[in-house]
């Protein structure tokens, strides 16, 4: 279907019958901008537009999907296979319009679920700053960060250990915890206790654990002074 030689056909039509856009869209109870994208073959008259458009402008359906006069008198076997023929076409439009939706929604979820991650996660990092050491723990080389929490910037958050198995996340943070000193801290704004690392001379205020691969990676962070702070 040449929906341009339709449109210039449906114009010339027009002319033939000696109607203005705004006279036959008046016939048709449309408006003149929806003629003038017919002619200029932007989109196609409605199905219920059919009929009333060709009797308008003094033409049969053969020739409206043709695009052209016809000679001879049309059967009507022909205008069944142009309505046939223009159905599937619609069918098909709907269905790239639907499938581009599709795609769109599913691009706004992602997103959508990339921000949520995001948005939970409460350490930004100026820079790279990971350790993925298979046994033992050394504090990586502090990076300054701005953490959004309690203690504005006078502390330091580091990714500590990253586990690919999530049911490894609770052994291994118990097992790091009992290598270090509890120091209580009732009722204080990093918790009921921290943590003093002798061998660094570091006080932990705080860790938690991250999902950053949306259940595939769980990282552990800790948050931490320099120093012993006893009730930090």
């Amino acid at each position: 279907m040449d929906q341009k030689k339709i449109g210039r056909f449906l114009a010339q039509s027009r002319r033939d019958a000696a109607l203005t856009q705004a006279q036959l869209a008046e016939t048709l109870g449309v408006s003149d901008r929806s003629v003038s994208r017919w002619e200029n073959g932007v989109t196609m008259p409605d199905v219920s537009l059919f009929v009333p458009l060709c009797q308008a402008l003094h033409i049969t359906l053969d020739e409206f999907f043709s695009g052209e006069r016809q000679s001879q008198t049309p059967q009507a076997q022909v205008s069944a296979r142009h309505m046939e023929g223009y159905a599937r076409y619609l069918s098909r439009r709907t269905r790239r319009r639907t499938a581009v939706l599709a795609a769109l929604l599913a691009m706004v979820l992602v997103l959508a679920a990339v921000l949520a991650v995001l948005c939970t996660d409460r350490t930004f990092f100026t820079g790279r700053c990971e350790s993925e050491m298979l046994s033992g723990v050394t504090i990586p080389t502090p990076r300054r960060c701005l953490y959004r929490g309690i203690g504005g910037m006078d502390e330091f958050t580091v990714k500590l250990k990253t586990l690919r198995q999530p049911d490894e996340l609770d052994v291994w943070i118990r097992s790091y915890l009992s290598t270090l000193e509890a120091i209580p801290t009732p009722g204080g704004p990093w918790g009921d206790a921290v943590w003093y690392d002798a061998a660094q001379n570091i006080t932990i205020l705080q860790y938690r654990a991250n999902n950053d691969g949306l259940g595939f990676v769980n990282t552990v962070y800790i948050t931490y002074r320099a120093g012993h702070i006893p009730g930090a």
